[in-house]
């Protein structure tokens, strides 16, 4: 019983592994990596703190 798959057609790109990235955009990936981070440290801490039970009563104002 004879199978066909058919036709595939395919472009290929060969790149130098060794020149992928220059420094440049290398340090461009890096700092948005850190302002990521970064920020989602901050939101991290920002949901820590809104979940944070005080032991504070507040005074009610009189009426």
């Amino acid at each position: 019983m004879p199978i066909t798959i058919g036709n595939m057609t395919s472009n290929v790109n060969v790149v130098d592994s060794n020149n992928l990235l220059s420094d440049a955009v290398m340090e461009q990936i890096i700092r948005q990596v850190m302002m990521r981070l970064k920020a989602e440290q901050y939101a991290e801490s920002q949901r820590r703190e809104n979940r944070e039970i005080r032991n504070q009563a507040t005074t009610p104002e009189p009426f």
